[in-house]
């Protein structure tokens, strides 16, 4: 990374590395991969024991084939023949606690955070997650369709949602932020959709906290609520923004998902999502191209949500993806990810998507720890595991936030990889901030979102770790022309390590590596023409 203005603020963190400063005139960008040299890799680093290095780049050469490394102790070997799922991509959420910093910050500023997330410069994110309507990183609890009657002295209720409007996401900046993205973007975002609550009308106790929808599936109501999601697709169609995909509600487990009520959920069994998508959802979606993601929700109730909705074909017919999200793992502190395998294996045909994950949320280190570096390796950490059980793409929770992590109305702050430099993004005048931060998190991040394109495609690799030794954590992709190799390594020990990068097949290059503690590194090199 280049020209990081290396910054240290206050924090609860035990392990803080800098944040870099970017403001209206300056923001650190990704050097260009350029040329590879023909007998060797280009690399880029970030790391704790050089606490400059912001995905710096350098070049190495490959090991030459009449020396013989003495002690292989720590091995990667990459097998390109070994192919497993494609990429879609990574990317985070546009909530409106992150537009309302967007509009905090100068339109300059806002050019530099947008470039630092979805340009070629930047992150090159290619996903994007949309709350429809409001989430608990909201300043309050809304919809698109509050009004309930069609004439308030008639008293027809407007289950055509005739008061339907998204007009809110453009004073909120929520809108502009997105098509901001949209416009920098060098390959597109695939942009998914995710409902917390229903219009509080639509609910059996008038109340979007521990909601569930009055009657039954195939009942007005339900009927209803699925042609509102239907709607947000269309709505945000004529403001410029394609939907890719809806997810059948955020966190519909609700008190299993860590809720409690504290902020908007629509409560619903698998069973209970099963009968809605074949009987409501998946009907009012036919024909519109959208791809439709269950759960939404933690790894722990995988596989039998996916069992329970995909054993019915009526209902099986319109999933194309599961969603997931990290929390009841404990910042992975329990293993989930043997549970993505074991869907994947029972539902090769369904994609698994990471769709939301943070930091900051448990209760002893709830919010912003500025320049936590543990923070950035569970980053790393949880997307590396589930892209190695066969997930397809990683979605961040708040793209930017504000210095007290928030706003959020229901006081659920949390952490993110950009925080915008005020106390209170709600009380700040538009365009009055000139400065945010890029965390570590942002960092880690961009090891992979940065080089692992859509249409990558994970290949097989092997790892050697030494008894009594903390593994090197790592995942290898194939370029989708099949011209060029990316292997990405997480070192998480509080030493230094050595190690060898090689290709199974013993013919082609082979890396004398070296990583640093606390670290993280990215090696590209051209598909040698024997293979790997």
């Amino acid at each position: 990374m280049s020209s990081c203005l290396p910054v240290r603020l206050p924090s609860r963190a035990a392990v803080t590395g800098a944040l870099c400063r970017c403001d209206g005139a300056h923001c650190d960008q990704i050097e260009p991969l350029g040329t590879i040299p023909d007998d060797g890799f280009v690399l880029y680093t970030t790391s704790l024991h050089d606490d400059t290095e912001r995905l710096s780049r350098s070049t190495g050469r490959f090991r030459s084939p009449q020396l013989k490394r003495s002690a292989d102790t720590f091995s990667l070997s990459i097998n390109a023949s070994a192919r497993f799922q494609t990429i879609t991509g990574f990317g985070g959420a546009f909530t409106d606690a992150a537009a309302l910093g967007f509009k905090a910050l100068t339109p300059a500023a806002r050019a530099k955070l947008m470039e630092s997330y979805f340009s070629e410069a930047g992150l090159r994110y290619s996903v994007g997650r949309i709350p429809i309507a409001s989430s608990d990183f909201s300043t309050s609890v809304y919809s698109y369709n509050d009004v309930q009657w069609v004439d308030g002295s008639s008293k027809i209720e407007d289950l055509n949602l005739t008061h339907f409007s998204v007009e809110m996401d453009e004073a909120s900046s929520k809108l502009p932020m997105i098509r901001a993205a949209s416009a920098i973007s060098p390959s597109g975002i695939r942009f998914f959709g995710s409902c917390w609550a229903p219009p509080v009308w639509m609910t059996q106790k008038n109340s979007s906290l521990n909601a569930r929808l009055r009657d039954q599936p195939g009942g007005p109501i339900h009927k209803a609520y699925a042609r509102y999601l239907s709607r947000f697709v269309r709505e945000y169609a004529a403001k410029g923004v394609k939907i890719w995909a809806l997810t059948g509600g955020n966190e519909p487990c609700a008190t299993l998902s860590g809720n409690t009520g504290k902020w908007q959920d629509l409560e619903f069994s698998a069973e209970d999502q099963r009968d809605f998508i074949k009987t409501d959802l998946g009907p009012a979606l036919e024909g519109s191209g959208v791809k439709l993601m269950i759960l939404d929700d933690q790894r722990s109730h995988l596989p039998h949500w996916a069992d329970t909705v995909l054993a019915d074909e009526a209902a099986a017919k319109y999933v194309d993806g599961i969603g997931v999200h990290w929390y009841t793992a404990v910042e992975d502190t329990l293993d989930m990810f043997p549970r993505l395998l074991e869907t994947h294996s029972k539902h090769p045909n369904v994609f698994i998507m990471g769709t939301e994950a943070c930091e900051g949320y448990l209760p002893w280190s709830q919010g912003v720890y500025a320049g936590d570096w543990w923070r950035a390796e569970r980053y790393a950490h949880d997307i590396l595991g589930d892209i190695n059980n066969f997930a397809v793409g990683w979605t961040d929770w708040n793209l930017c936030l504000d210095m007290s992590g928030g706003p959020n109305w229901a006081g659920n702050e949390c952490d993110s990889p950009i925080l915008i430099d005020t106390p209170n993004s709600v009380t700040a005048a538009p365009g009055s901030v000139d400065a945010f931060y890029k965390q570590p998190m942002y960092y880690y991040l961009g090891h992979i979102a940065a080089f692992v394109a859509p249409g990558s495609v994970r290949i097989g690799l092997e790892t050697h770790t030494p008894w009594f030794s903390r593994a090197l954590e790592a995942s290898a992709f194939l370029s989708s022309d099949g011209k060029r190799i990316v292997a990405v390594v997480l070192n998480r020990a509080t030493s230094g390590r050595e190690f060898s990068l090689r290709c199974a097949s013993g013919t082609g290059p082979s890396i004398d590596a070296s990583i640093p503690p606390s670290a993280m590194q990215t090696y590209v090199f051209d598909m040698p023409p024997d293979g790997c």
